[in-house]
């Protein structure tokens, strides 16, 4: 009987899979680590966007009360100025909700810029004798009544959301602004103006009312 050569057996260590190509991946799927795809949210310039068009809004108010007060002839530059600020007041918000990166800081700072562009402009413009003191301290004046309901109904934990009153006031206000900082026609301002005014208490009763639903329950 022939001994067996250890070198004639068959080996009896763990026999080599065959080469299997590598398992495909679908694209938008997670990776291995359980990570996001790329470009699953928006990019980092994209989700600040709404807020640096809310900040510039702030850095615009300044320069607008100060082309008001130094001279007439910078009026139209203060007017053009405070048109494409108040767009912003509109598209910062817009993009925010598109693109669903509404943050508490983009709501803070885009409430803030917006109140304080209209009520510095109102300001100044009392201060050069354009607007009558009596709006401005009725917009003004509603601006901080709504403000103070607002926060009282976030404490209990309710939001109280901008109603058709208001969103109308805020555009004609804007109008109104611009086209008395333009100053072609002081009937016209006048209306625009007092209109406002009239939207602008409209739109506090309003929120007083859903303040004292609030309060009622």
């Amino acid at each position: 009987m022939k001994n067996s050569v250890p070198g004639d057996t068959p080996s009896s260590g763990p026999k080599k899979d065959k080469a299997r190509p590598a398992p495909t991946r679908r694209a938008g799927a997670p990776g291995p680590s359980g990570s996001s795809p790329r470009g699953s949210g928006p990019p980092v310039g994209r989700a600040q966007l709404p807020n640096l068009l809310s900040l510039a809004r702030l850095i615009a108010t300044p320069v607008v009360v100060v082309l008001l007060l130094v001279a007439p002839p910078h009026r139209i530059a203060a007017a053009i100025l405070f048109a494409l600020a108040s767009i912003t007041d509109y598209l910062d918000g817009y993009l925010a909700r598109r693109w669903q990166v509404v943050s508490q800081f983009g709501v803070f700072a885009d409430l803030m810029a917006d109140k304080l562009l209209v009520a510095a402009t109102l300001i100044a413009m009392v201060g050069i004798g354009v607007v009558p003191a009596w709006i401005a301290i009725v917009i003004v004046g509603r601006e901080l009544v709504v403000s103070g309901l607002r926060s009282w109904a976030a404490a209990r934990g309710v939001v109280i959301p901008a109603g058709i009153w208001g969103k109308g006031k805020t555009l004609l206000t804007l109008i109104a602004i611009t086209i008395t900082i333009i100053n072609w026609s002081a009937s016209l301002s006048y209306v625009l103006l007092v209109a406002a005014t009239i939207l602008t208490l409209l739109s506090a009763l309003d929120y007083i009312y859903q303040a004292w639903k609030i309060a009622d329950r």
